[in-house]
C-alpha cells in the first residue's frame, strides 16, 4: 500500500513559487524548493512531473488566485483599474513585484512548454489593459500606450526590489497622469 502524502499541494506550490519569485527559475534548484516546501524530492516528484511542472502550476495559481489579474476585469474599466493594478502588484506586500513579469527576464531559457503559458498569460494581461485603455476613451495609438504601459509594468518590477514604498507608489500615480495626458 502508498504511503498517503504529507502535505497540502496549495501550500507547496505557493511556498515554490516565492522561491522562483526571489531567486528565478533557472537559479532556483530542487535543493531550496524542499527547503522551502520541506518535501522531500521523491514527495515533489510524485505530485509534480518535475520541476518544469511544478513552475508551470506556480503560473496557474498566481493567475488564478493573484487579485491584481481580476483588478483589470473590475466595472467601470478605465484608468482606475490600470493604477490600481500598478498599486497592487508593485506594491504587493512580498516586494518582489509581480510574480509574471519577474519571469520575464527568463523567458529565453525556459523549456517550450513554459514559455508557451507565460506567452498566453502576458497576453491575456495585454487584452485587458486595451479594454480598460478602449474604455478610457483611447481611439488611437492603443498599442503604442500598451508598449509604454508594458515597459512601465516591468521596469517597476525591477526596480521595487531596490526601493519599495511611498516614492515607488508616487512614480505610479504621476506615470499614469503622465500617460493620460500625453495620450489625449
Amino acid at each position: 500500500m502508498g504511503r498517503h502524502k504529507q502535505f497540502d499541494r496549495t501550500e507547496v506550490i505557493e511556498k515554490a513559487m516565492h522561491v522562483f519569485w526571489e531567486k528565478g527559475f533557472a537559479s532556483s534548484s530542487l535543493k531550496d524548493i524542499e527547503k522551502a516546501t520541506g518535501v522531500f524530492k521523491s514527495g515533489l516528484y510524485s505530485e509534480f512531473k518535475d520541476k518544469d511542472d511544478l513552475f508551470i502550476q506556480t503560473i496557474h495559481h498566481y493567475k488564478q488566485n493573484h487579485p491584481s489579474r481580476k483588478i483589470l476585469g473590475r466595472d467601470p474599466l478605465g484608468w482606475e483599474n490600470i493604477r490600481e493594478f500598478f498599486r497592487l502588484v508593485i506594491l504587493s506586500e512580498n516586494q518582489f513585484g509581480d510574480y509574471l513579469a519577474c519571469i520575464v527576464p527568463e523567458l529565453g531559457l525556459l523549456p517550450k512548454r513554459v514559455r508557451s503559458i507565460l506567452e498566453e498569460s502576458m497576453a491575456a494581461c495585454g487584452n485587458d489593459f486595451v479594454k480598460n485603455l478602449k474604455a478610457a476613451g483611447l481611439k488611437k495609438d492603443i498599442q503604442l500606450a500598451l508598449d509604454f504601459i508594458t515597459t512601465f509594468h516591468y521596469g517597476m518590477t525591477v526596480k521595487v526590489k531596490l526601493e519599495p514604498g511611498e516614492k515607488i507608489e508616487k512614480e505610479i500615480d504621476s506615470y499614469i497622469k503622465l500617460l493620460q495626458s500625453s495620450l489625449k
